[in-house]
């Protein structure tokens, strides 16, 4: 079955160059393994691009039930339900 119950979330990490914060929606569970703190830490770890756009296409990429998405294309998806 699939979750559509959608979460705000707000990534924050260091870098090299610096602390890089922003805004996350997805479905992810809070499973080990699935969760959006693995997702981050997996993607964080093979990026070279720190970017909501970024960390919501890894998630997207693996072709799963689950969904990611920045906070613009939340935006656009909600204007064409209108």
């Amino acid at each position: 079955m699939i979750n559509l119950v959608l979460k705000r979330a707000m990534v924050e990490l260091r870098t090299n160059n610096g602390n890089i914060q922003f805004t996350i929606i997805h479905n992810l569970p809070e499973i080990n393994g699935l969760s959006l703190n693995d997702a981050v830490i997996n993607w964080s770890a093979r990026t070279t691009k720190y970017t909501a756009f970024s960390l919501a296409r890894y998630i997207m990429n693996k072709h799963t039930e689950y969904v990611a998405m920045t906070e613009y294309q939340y935006r656009k998806l909600q204007k064409l339900g209108q």
